[in-house]
């Protein structure tokens, strides 16, 4: 059964069903003063959701501050001149690579 949220693990034909587990995520801009946030968030144990990034470097640095997600804006790139599939492929090959 999938209903309007799935959750990998919670109907398996093996298992009785469980309750769906709910985790907070916090979203948070990229920009300098946000990486403290960011970083102490994630200390805390919160997932980060880093959103507006728009460069492989705010990428690297929202990761290395502690982000669990990074989020690329495809269209703010195309806008703002860039290519966005090559920050897109770049960015995968320095997380591949770290």
């Amino acid at each position: 059964m999938i209903g309007p949220l799935f959750y990998p693990g919670r109907y398996s034909p093996s298992r009785e069903p469980r309750p769906p587990v709910f985790e907070r995520r916090v979203k948070v801009p990229i920009g300098w003063h946000e990486l403290a946030a960011i970083k102490r968030l994630g200390e805390l144990g919160i997932p980060i959701n880093v959103t507006a990034c728009m460069t492989v470097s705010q990428a690297v640095l929202a990761a290395n501050a502690g982000a669990r997600y990074v989020s690329l804006f495809w269209n703010r790139i195309l806008d703002s001149g860039g290519n966005p599939e090559t920050v897109v492929w770049r960015t995968r090959e320095v997380f591949n690579r770290s």
